[in-house]
């Protein structure tokens, strides 16, 4: 009887140690890959920027409906758009948020009008493993703008 409670004795730490592991594993999402909009379908894949110490950038892989109603020139410059900028891990802020990364958008639709539109505040705020929204803020700090973004596995038919 006195083994038993030994062996036990020695299982209790080990289990203890996995109760512990399994949420640390879960504490800090990876918001890489491809999402996609909800709203409009356009296709996005976050990954490292091109100077990795930026932070991660997302880029337009996959355009929405909609622009196939524009000029194939003007398709051209929303392909592989960098749309989101300079992401860095933040605290989250509210409930429901897994992790927060703070960030720069610009509005697809601005690059259509000037070459160099205007990065705004935001943020990208992992709801789940799977979902997501993008916040972007105005000039007074105050969220302006929300779309909600789901993980695909495959980005589908990709820009060229």
């Amino acid at each position: 009887m006195l083994k038993n409670v030994l062996d036990i004795g020695r299982i209790t730490p080990f289990i203890a140690a996995s109760i512990w592991i399994v949420p640390v594993a879960w504490a800090d999402p990876d918001p890489a890959g491809y999402w996609q909009f909800v709203d409009d379908s356009t296709g996005v894949e976050i990954a490292a920027c091109a100077d990795p110490k930026v932070g991660l950038c997302g880029r337009i892989v996959h355009l929405p409906k909609a622009a196939s109603a524009l000029p194939p020139a003007q398709q051209q410059q929303l392909c592989n758009l960098v749309m989101i900028g300079a992401l860095k891990a933040s605290a989250p802020k509210g409930r429901g948020e897994l992790q927060r990364f703070e960030g720069w958008v610009i509005d697809p639709e601005e690059r259509l009008k000037t070459a160099v539109p205007k990065r705004h505040a935001g943020s990208l705020v992992l709801t789940s493993e799977v979902g997501a929204r993008l916040e972007v803020q105005g000039s007074l700090g105050i969220v302006v703008e929300r779309h909600a973004l789901m993980r695909t596995i495959v980005p589908g038919s990709r820009c060229e």
